[in-house]
């Protein structure tokens, strides 16, 4: 209802199309404007984010940019306490570029995921070459510790509250996929990647038994690339 309230009083802008007028409005540089925009697409609920995605084509400025992501990160958060089948039909309606800003998937064998955000880490790491002694999926960063001394061994570092998130999902029998933008294909089930996996979840991430030498696995995400680590929800 509000969102439909902001559109009409739009239409003295001009621009008859719905993700214009909002693209408008979120561009504008009066602040209330752009908050009362924002404020209605969050009213709006999961139920905007095709048009999130359309909008994030159509804005131009950094405060709208800012909005956006502020409003896909509440649409994740929902995301995260829906059931498979509403994660799977989600999954179907979005495109690449919001899937991955919502965290969510499907595999090869048609089941939901959801994904959860980490980052691959530099090219040596505590003086050890990257992937060269491979012990845990994802480490976690401790605040005012950095990576708990796992860094040198694990293929990507995560925040804690994502960490978190991602520890909730994951049980002994949890099938995990990882993405990155420019993987070949999308998403990559771990078990294809590194099929002596055995993910176990623990304080410091999720080890998976190790250590192996992976330098050469063409598998697995380059350094320093901005990586998602996805569960299959049952």
């Amino acid at each position: 209802m509000r969102l439909a309230l902001v559109l009409l009083l739009a239409l003295s802008i001009g621009v008859a199309d719905e993700a214009r007028v909002l693209a408008r409005l979120l561009d504008s540089p009066d602040a209330a404007v752009r908050a009362a925009a924002a404020h209605a697409l969050d009213a709006e609920g999961l139920e905007a984010a095709p048009l999130l995605e359309r909008l994030e084509r159509e804005v131009t400025t950094p405060d709208a940019r800012a909005l956006l992501a502020n409003l896909f990160t509440a649409r994740r958060g929902e995301l995260r306490a829906r059931p498979a089948e509403t994660l799977l039909a989600w999954a179907g309606r979005l495109g690449p570029p919001a899937q991955w800003r919502l965290g969510v998937g499907r595999s090869s064998a048609g089941r939901p995921i959801l994904y959860f955000d980490a980052a691959t880490l530099s090219a040596r790491v505590g003086g050890i070459e990257r992937l060269a002694v491979l012990e845990y999926l994802v480490c976690v960063e401790v605040p005012g510790d950095g990576l708990a001394g796992k860094g040198y061994e694990s293929l990507a570092a995560m925040k804690a509250a994502e960490w978190e998130a991602l520890r909730a999902r994951i049980g002994p029998t949890a099938k995990l996929h990882l993405r990155w933008r420019g993987a070949r294909p999308g998403a990559v089930a771990l078990l294809d990647a590194l099929p002596w996996a055995l993910p176990v979840e623990e304080e410091a991430g999720v080890r998976i038994g190790g250590n192996h030498d992976e330098r050469a696995n063409g598998l697995l995400p380059p350094h320093e690339t901005a990586l998602q680590v996805g569960v299959e929800v049952e």
